[in-house]
């Protein structure tokens, strides 16, 4: 009679362990389906193709775990992984570094979301904390790139907290595209800026109607004969608080919460990223939409706040291929936060283009990591 009962106990055991499989076979399944549905018309696959790591890793746990109880239950998750194999290849790449000599003709592109400098992360007293902003001097005066995309640039009128007039004395990409957004105290511009070595032929601005903070700016510069078309683009954030980061970072890393706090922040964290799905979804369409007009190869780099397994990168990568995918390497994520952490930042070009050696720098100076990678056109 023991026996029985015990075999009953791991037998319900297994089929609910199961039933949990099942779910996240559906959330990964569902992931796949955000790529092509626009948030504003159906906004939940969106959630789960942010989730999209998590229910991936969820999914091989499960199948390590079969491996040792059933086997044959490790068929449901493998081909639920296989069935979004080109997903998963946007997020792991495993390409090697080419050996780029002169005669090759690339150049170097940056793209770096660089929260302000980190102007203001001295909260208690709103003092300007210098350390970061000379640090990010620092590695971009080394890295020494031919166009850099900054977005959520800051610019201070007062002369206190330098920043463009210092990039364009401290680097070689002195011609600059820059746009703003917000003016706080009449000295503080927030916006974008594209810093370029080579000559910059035209400018433009593409304003987002549902935003007053984002926005999307192209530069068309000319390389030696050639003229190419840079798009640097900022899309709709979470807008997410200190105090929603860290209810967030608790969650994702299993920590306990009050349960009368759970709903109420879950909730709140819930309507933030619903809301932005929708305008990035609108933004994205807008961007696509300007980039199949151009008359020039483009460069188009972006803190997108979207992942791989959206409906946003994929509006936006229709016409253009991934330099991650092209010629990256490892998991790219590119947001300083959470784990696993997220790849939102890109730099997608035009097929008549190609780059080499694309490279994620983890560094504490900003939220996001930098980008950049070798790009040249293609050889006819």
């Amino acid at each position: 009679m023991a026996k029985k009962k015990s075999k009953k106990k791991t037998s319900l055991w297994l089929k609910m362990l199961l039933g949990v499989n099942f779910v996240l076979i559906i959330g990964l399944l569902l992931s796949y389906v955000s790529y092509y549905f626009s948030p504003a018309k159906a906004w939940l696959p969106a959630f789960a193709g942010l989730a999209y790591p998590y229910i991936l890793i969820s999914n091989i746990l499960f199948i390590v775990f079969w491996l040792f109880i059933r086997w044959k239950f490790t068929l449901f998750s493998v081909i639920a992984i296989v069935v979004g194999y080109s997903y998963l290849m946007s997020s792991i790449q495993f390409h090697s570094s080419k050996m780029i000599t002169s005669k090759d003709a690339y150049f170097k592109v940056m793209s770096y979301n660089v929260r302000n400098f980190d102007l203001y992360s001295n909260r208690k007293n709103w003092k300007p904390n210098f350390e970061k902003r000379n640090n990010i001097f620092k590695f971009i005066q080394k890295e020494a790139p031919n166009v850099i995309c900054f977005q959520e640039f800051v610019n201070d009128l007062s002369g206190r907290f330098k920043t463009l007039d210092t990039l364009v004395t401290l680097q070689k990409a002195i011609n600059t595209h820059v746009e703003y957004t917000v003016v706080s105290r009449y000295t503080k511009q927030f916006g974008i800026a594209t810093f370029t070595t080579f000559p910059i032929v035209n400018k433009g601005r593409i304003n987002f109607p549902n935003s007053k903070t984002d926005l999307c700016i192209f530069t068309d510069i000319l390389v030696n004969t050639d003229t190419m078309r840079v798009y640097n683009a900022h899309f709709e954030s979470l807008h997410f608080n200190y105090a929603d980061f860290e209810f967030a970072e608790k969650i994702t890393s299993a920590q306990t919460e009050d349960e009368a706090d759970l709903k109420d922040k879950s909730m709140r964290l819930m309507r933030l990223m619903k809301r932005a799905f929708v305008k990035r979804a609108l933004q994205a369409e807008m961007v696509a939409k300007h980039i199949k007009s151009s008359p020039y190869p483009v460069i188009f780099c972006t803190d997108m706040n979207d992942t791989p397994i959206s409906y946003s990168y994929h509006q936006l990568s229709s016409n253009l291929h991934d330099a991650f995918t092209e010629s990256g390497s490892g998991y790219g994520h590119t947001f300083n936060a959470f784990f696993p952490s997220f790849r939102i930042d890109y730099i997608l070009l035009s097929d008549a283009l190609t780059s080499a050696n694309f490279v994620t720098t983890e560094s504490e100076n900003s939220d996001h990591y930098p980008i950049q990678c070798l790009v040249k056109k293609k050889s006819k």
